[in-house]
């Protein structure tokens, strides 16, 4: 019977991503989204796994809202229809397609955004899922934006001027396996504020959405951490 408790509890362990609540494995797989898909561009196989990385992206979305049933199905439609999106691109290779794929991700992102905040600022404890699912909600605001870069990218390959010292034919910006790569780490770089200068936006569109990451970012974080001190303090006075 121990055995058998504990093999339980391993699995329920595992599903709620690894200890980390119901928004651990939606963190890891963010994780590997902003920080090693990324890496997979110079390889001609790579795109595809950064493909099934998105997906695994989306299913841990999916999990994340496990509490609500009406969530669980919205994030679910969308999830399906952008990942076949993706897997039909290679074989069709218009820009239709590619584009249809980069809004359907958009909203799947916003919608597990949204979720996230929501949960944020229903709680009134500060617990393993409010933590991680704040660090989630920032990268996720960073695919968004980079989503929304791949959007502008698609239409017109020159909303961004790179520096030769990136290695990339300006032409080929338009290319999936190139600009993948490049819109994460644009977004992640623009949602610190860091701002190298090696990639820079080259038309109002383009501009405009970067300011508004730019600002998104630092409002996100001052939000949020007042909301998590606020959260803190109120607990240690109860206490």
């Amino acid at each position: 019977m121990t055995d058998d408790s504990s093999s339980i509890s391993t699995v329920r362990k595992i599903a709620r991503g690894g200890g980390l609540g119901h928004y651990g494995w939606l963190l890891f797989a963010l994780v590997c989204t902003v920080f090693f898909a990324p890496m997979l561009q110079d390889y001609r196989i790579g795109i595809r796994v950064a493909d099934i990385i998105s997906g695994f992206v989306m299913v841990a979305g999916v999990f994340s809202a496990i509490t609500k049933r009406v969530h669980i199905l919205m994030l679910a439609g969308i999830a399906v229809l952008a990942i076949a999106a993706r897997f039909v691109d290679p074989f069709v290779d218009t820009t239709l397609t590619a584009l249809v794929a980069e809004v359907l991700t958009f909203f799947f992102l916003v919608s597990v955004f949204a979720i996230i905040l929501k949960d944020i600022f229903r709680t009134s404890n500060v617990s393993t899922d409010t933590l991680v699912g704040s660090v989630c909600g920032y990268l996720i605001l960073s695919t968004i934006f980079a989503s929304v870069y791949a959007f502008l990218v698609i239409l017109h390959p020159g909303s961004f001027l790179i520096n030769a010292g990136l290695g990339l034919d300006q032409a080929a910006l338009g290319d999936e396996s190139s600009h993948y790569g490049l819109t994460n780490y644009f977004s992640i770089i623009t949602l610190t504020t860091v701002g190298f200068g090696d990639i820079v936006p080259q038309n109002s569109y383009a501009r405009t959405v970067v300011s508004i990451e730019a600002i998104s970012g630092q409002v996100y974080l001052t939000v949020i951490v007042a909301r998590l001190v606020g959260l803190h303090l109120s607990r240690s006075i109860r206490n």
